[in-house]
């Protein structure tokens, strides 16, 4: 009786611990469900990079679409800006390609734009899959979703025997993004109970053997909005320790120099014009990056990204005065990606 009751109190506590694991959807985008409820000040579209297999941009069509999707959720969800970089047979190492191209500005159809998600729908090799999240980790303080291959005609044979396509095992692709913080979408896993409850077959959601028909396109879709939502329990990360807003109320004159220390690899620059306002030259260290003309009438704040691509380490902003009178600073926007170990700048 005594090895009975033992072996259930395991069994309990393994359910448990299985319970804990398993995360509400939204775990991991935090920063994410924050840009959708509240926007951005000064106003900004949110920027989602969309790589790998055409599906999904099939999917989620173009940034309006996706936005009025998420109005009754977030009522004051900003205007959305979708860059789709995919095609058919797309891989992890696409993927990669196309999220640097775009991460660094490099390539002839590039160009630099810092996203606020990054959504990843492809398969491959699980070190390609490990390469492209951490060199987004590095990069980028962008959240990021994974939803794992729909049935295709190619893993009939998987079917009731593995969870697994013939390119993508699902456990790797679970473990991956649990180490990077992704969030994962078991997109497969719910077209399979689609498919069970209406004793259907994978062909019956698909348009030939491997693209989505739009009914696939539909619970695709219907996959992903289900994660991009309120986590009901806490997130997995602090939004401040990736993105933090400095609020500022400064004026100074054309002699002063303004200096901020900040670590990470990115800076905004948030200010406001007035009739009497000056320029100013933009330094990180002693390197020019560039100037800002702080005159104008409109006194409505504005934003300028001061420099991106930086090494993510510890840097000094300097702002140095050409000319004119007034220099109306309101605030900072510094942005440090979770992985610390730099990578090269492209």
């Amino acid at each position: 009786m005594i090895r009975i009751y033992s072996i259930l109190a395991i069994l309990l506590f393994s359910l448990l611990r299985l319970a804990a694991e398993q995360k509400a959807p939204g775990y991991h985008l935090a920063l994410t469900v924050q840009k959708l409820e509240k926007g951005f000040d000064p106003p900004r579209k949110m920027q989602v990079l969309v790589v790998g297999k055409s599906m999904v941009g099939d999917a989620l069509r173009d940034g309006k679409s996706l936005r009025n999707l998420l109005l009754p959720d977030f009522p004051h969800c900003p205007e959305i800006e979708l860059l789709i970089k995919t095609q058919d047979d797309a891989t992890w190492a696409n993927s990669l390609d196309w999220s640097l191209e775009t991460l660094t500005g490099e390539g002839s159809d590039s160009t630099l734009i810092n996203p606020d998600l990054i959504i990843i729908y492809a398969t491959g090799k699980p070190d390609d899959l490990e390469s492209l999240l951490t060199e987004i980790r590095q990069r980028s303080t962008a959240d990021i979703l994974v939803p794992s291959i729909h049935w295709r005609a190619v893993d009939s044979p998987n079917w009731g025997r593995s969870e697994n396509a013939v390119d993508q095992d699902i456990s790797i692709l679970r473990e991956t993004c649990k180490k990077h913080g992704a969030e994962m979408v078991e997109n497969r896993k719910l077209w399979a109970n689609y498919l069970e409850e209406n004793n259907a077959t994978i062909g019956s959601l698909l348009l030939d053997d491997t693209k989505p028909n739009e009914l696939g396109l539909e619970l695709l879709r219907k996959h992903i909005l289900s994660h991009l939502k309120r986590s009901e329990k806490k997130y997995g990360y602090l939004p401040r320790d990736r993105e933090r807003k400095v609020k500022l109320f400064l004026s100074f004159e054309p002699d002063e120099d303004f200096q901020f220390p900040f670590t990470g690899n990115r800076i905004d620059i948030i200010y406001q014009k007035s009739p009497d306002g000056g320029a100013a030259q933009v330094f990180i260290g002693s390197k020019l990056v560039g100037q800002i003309n702080f005159a104008g009438e409109d006194k409505k704040l504005l934003r300028t990204t001061a420099a991106q691509n930086l090494l993510n380490k510890n840097h000094v902003l300097r702002l140095k005065p050409t000319e004119g009178k007034t220099l109306n600073l309101r605030g900072l926007e510094i942005y440090e990606p979770p992985l610390k170990s730099n990578p090269t700048p492209k």
